[in-house]
């Protein structure tokens, strides 16, 4: 097209526009019916049965080369299935959140999973052939929802192909019909020429032109036949039968037997068998190859190690594994590319010892910086904040970092934010205000008083050991505690209202010894005096399996009550003694509790000790899903409820925030705010056992894996890609163009485990693909496993590599190349038709034939 304005104009190539796509319904759903009906009437697509384009089907798909969505015949296996989309979340399913479907029924779909149960079993899968459902959009909840028909029609725009070919110019179809032109041309001089003596050489070329056009039968290219060989003379006008099995074609390649007038038909090759089969894992993930012992695993730095299953990747790359000779290979290959996802990069804005470290753990996280540093790129990155000191210069870069598609979390609660710019910066970045610290800022947790004599040994050492660590170790950040220990008398192993951090949990395991008498009485009225002393917490925690010398429990039990001391004992162990303590909680007022594990005491603990912190407010059940957005797509189809959580001012919201998890008055759990391309999230409760209860580990995960899932959403598109063959038979590799990419591209390239390389793509006008050549790095070992890389993107291929129906597609724009509409003469003919015009004898014999005939008819009229 030509584009004027004023005085100038410019020419702009643009593809084609693409034509309605064809489709033949068989899958006998009203509701698939409904969906194709409404793409009808906008004209996207057509509904035909003669020449579809793409088939809807119900069961087992036929062996056909067209693509295809097929639905279950009747799903019986899986019953009420919960629905997850797989980790990182395909591009089709981007803005849905089938999460939130309701299927009563199913099947395992085979292919590589879209969607997945509970079970990790897919429920919709993807093939080369097409799309596979494991459920009917009709059951459940599905027949009233409004995104299972967008998710069929994304299905149907990727199945149908893209590529385009641009028709070949005048010359290149001269250049194709040029036996023809040249029989016609021969024809008509012969009988110019020679008139009545080159009649018979003209008879014969008219048959040898007619008989050229009639159909003939596809001719089957056989195993990998050079199409570079074809030729025009022979095949113009004629389709070539190709496997899907066979290597795939240069777009280049394509364009040139086009340009001959011959076609190519697609068929299915049902015996395919992949050589050298693909898996991805992500980092840290354990993988096992079912019926293989051990394999020898070549690394993407080249270095070969013997491994056994399971096996963890050291780090992301693609790996080749191979099968120890020793071993019985039967059907199955011989050895397995496996790419090993790369770690999402992250920053944690926090000293190292922060429990926010646990949101971020390794591989699946990167750690490439600490405050104030912004990972790169920003598209797939995360950066966790937890209360610390950002530097004013730090906010613009910061915002610009979450536009371009960074993933910010702010911790307001795991540590209070004492800096007042810090506070009013990040105002701009979330969804709301975060509150100011306390006063006062730390936790007074009150005396925890431990039994250490004799009587509190083996199994019940352990667990009074074990659960005091779980207590302090998951305490709110420089909480303050004390902590005395008594046999015959009470000894102090940290004074009360000391903050309690990393170097304290270290020095308490080895002053826990056992020995010794109990006077637990005098214990207890030493705390009281020392509580008294301190105005700090007021909560008095013992551990202990009861025995104690008598004394007088009445009149301590008054005594704490009335200094309002709130006591808690723990018992431990199997043969415990409760009379005394018993009458010590009746008159004091406190509570007895009997813990029969480590991680039970761990749990009772935490409920004894009650958090008085200012600034906090007890968490409403339950909590709720507030809003639908595809960061909470990975999460947990019920919300964590933590046990408290920060106090909002609801005028602070940000009218672009969201609150996706609320509690039962509606004060946000967790909110987001998107900025450009990324998004900044907060989480209003905080990371320790006092704020999450019984449910710390799991909350920690999800967390995690918000974090995680929300990287790879931003992450640039992936491409897909796979190795061609040029004309003469060297390997190229074709990856995907995207809208708005220029005509070249780069990526970065290597054998497995050889060194990387930059390879340049070229792609023309209206092609939907980059090619780069890549004989230097196949070198002299054609068969090896190649690797590229786009962004943090890394995928693989065998070369030779093996076609399939889709990466044919890619290339071909079609499961069929049409030929020419006008067949080459036969050859033969066109032989004995130059023969008789060389030849004088037949010329003669013509000649006296014509003048017999002549004869004969003028005696007749005679």
């Amino acid at each position: 097209i030509v584009v004027s304005w004023e005085h100038h104009s410019a020419a702009c190539l643009v593809p084609p526009r693409r034509r309605p796509i064809s489709i033949q319904d068989d899958s006998q759903l009203d509701t698939v019916a409904a969906v194709l009906s409404v793409l009808e009437q906008t004209g996207s697509i057509i509904l035909d049965e003669t020449d579809p384009d793409l088939l809807i089907v119900r069961g087992i798909a036929t062996a056909s080369s067209r693509p295809f969505i097929s639905f279950p015949a009747a799903p019986t296996d899986l019953f009420l299935p919960r629905v997850i989309p797989v980790s990182p979340a395909p591009a089709l399913l981007e803005g849905l959140h089938p999460r939130y479907w309701t299927i009563l029924q199913g099947q395992v779909a085979s292919g590589v999973p879209l969607l997945i149960d509970q079970q990790g079993q897919g429920l919709i899968g993807r093939s080369d052939g097409g799309f596979h459902w494991g459920f009917l959009p009709d059951d459940g909840d599905l027949w009233r929802r409004s995104d299972w028909p967008v998710l069929l029609g994304r299905m149907i725009e990727e199945l149908v192909p893209t590529a385009t070919r641009q028709p070949p110019s005048m010359a290149a179809m001269a250049s194709a019909q040029l036996p023809l032109i040249l029989a016609l041309l021969l024809a008509l001089c012969g009988s110019l020429s020679l008139g009545r003596s080159g009649l018979l050489a003209t008879l014969l070329i008219c048959v040898a032109i007619a008989v050229g056009q009639v159909p003939s039968s596809a001719r089957p290219l056989i195993g990998d036949e050079n199409l570079e060989q074809i030729s025009a003379a022979t095949d113009a006008g004629r389709s070539l039968q190709l496997l899907d099995s066979s290597s795939p074609a240069s777009p280049a390649l394509i364009q040139r037997i086009q340009q001959r007038g011959v076609g190519l038909t697609l068929v299915t090759d049902p015996s395919r068998l992949n050589d050298s089969p693909i898996t991805r894992v992500r980092p840290g993930q354990q993988y096992s190859i079912e019926g293989w012992k051990s394999a020898l695993a070549l690394s993407p730095q080249g270095t070969t190690t013997r491994i056994e299953w399971p096996w963890i990747a050291e780090q992301s790359g693609v790996w080749l594994l191979k099968r120890e000779a020793q071993q019985s290979l039967g059907d199955d290959p011989d050895r397995m590319v496996v790419i090993v996802e790369s770690s999402i990069p992250a920053a944690l804005w926090s000293d190292p010892e922060a429990i926010a470290a646990k949101l971020l753990p390794q591989p699946q996280f990167s750690m490439v910086g600490g405050i104030g540093h912004l990972p790169q790129p920003a598209a797939g990155s995360v950066i966790v904040w937890n209360g610390s000191a950002i530097a004013a210069d730090q906010f613009e870069p910061l915002e610009s970092w979450i536009e371009q598609g960074g993933t910010f979390l702010a911790l307001p609660a795991d540590r209070f934010c004492d800096d007042e710019p810090t506070r009013l910066g990040l105002e701009g970045i979330l969804a709301t205000a975060i509150p100011a610290a306390p006063d006062p800022p730390l936790q007074d947790l009150g005396v925890l008083l431990l039994d250490l004599s004799g009587s509190l040994s083996g199994a019940s050492s352990t667990i009074l050991l074990e659960g005091t660590m779980a207590l302090l170790d998951g305490s709110p950040r420089n909480s303050r505690w004390g902590i005395a220990g008594f046999r015959d008398r009470l000894d102090w192993i940290i004074e009360p209202g000391t903050p309690i951090d990393s170097s304290w949990l270290e020095r308490i395991p080895p002053q826990i010894t056992a020995g010794g008498g109990t006077d637990l009485g005098q214990a207890l009225r030493q705390c009281r005096d020392a509580m008294i002393d301190h105005p700090g917490g007021r909560s008095l925690v013992v551990i202990t399996d009861g025995r104690t010398t008598p004394d007088d429990w009445i009149a301590i039990g008054d005594s704490l009550k009335k200094a309002a001391i709130e006591l808690d004992i723990v018992l431990v162990g199997d043969s415990i003694e409760r009379s005394a303590v018993e009458r010590l909680c009746r008159h004091s007022g406190g509570q007895l509790h009997h813990a029969r594990s480590s991680s039970h005491a761990a749990a009772l603990l935490q409920d004894a000790v009650q958090s008085t912190e200012q600034g906090w407010q007890p968490v409403e059940s339950p909590v709720l899903i507030s809003a639908v957005d595809r960061f909470i797509e990975a999460g947990p189809r019920l919300p964590p409820e933590p046990s408290r959580r920060v106090a909002i001012d609801a005028p602070s919201r940000h009218p672009d925030g969201k609150w996706l998890w609320v509690d039962g008055s509606g004060a946000p759990i967790l909110a987001i705010r998107p900025i450009g391309e990324g998004i900044s999230a907060t989480w209003y409760s905080g990371l320790d056992r006092f704020s999450l209860a019984g449910s710390v580990d799991e909350t920690h995960a999800h967390l995690s894996q918000l974090l995680a899932v929300a990287a790879e959403q931003r992450q640039p598109p992936h491409r897909r890609g796979f190795v061609t063959r040029t004309a003469s038979g060297m390997p190229q590799l074709w990856w995907s163009r995207l809208e708005g990419d220029p005509l070249s591209g780069e990526v970065t390239g290597g054998h497995v485990g050889s060194e990387a390389l930059r390879l340049r793509g070229v792609a023309t006008p209206g092609e939907n693909g980059f090619v780069a050549p890549l004989p230097s790095i196949t070198g002299n070992t054609p068969s090896s496993p190649i690797w590229w890389k786009q962004g943090s993107h890394i995928d693989a291929a065998a070369i030779p590599a093996g076609g399939t129906a889709r990466r044919w597609r890619s290339v071909l724009g079609d499961r069929t190349l049409a030929p020419s509409s006008l067949g080459a003469p036969v050859g033969w003919l066109l032989v004995v038709a130059a023969a008789s015009l060389l030849s004088s004898r037949v010329r003669q014999g013509w000649d006296r034939l014509l003048q017999r005939d002549t004869a004969v008819e003028a005696a007749r009229n005679r």
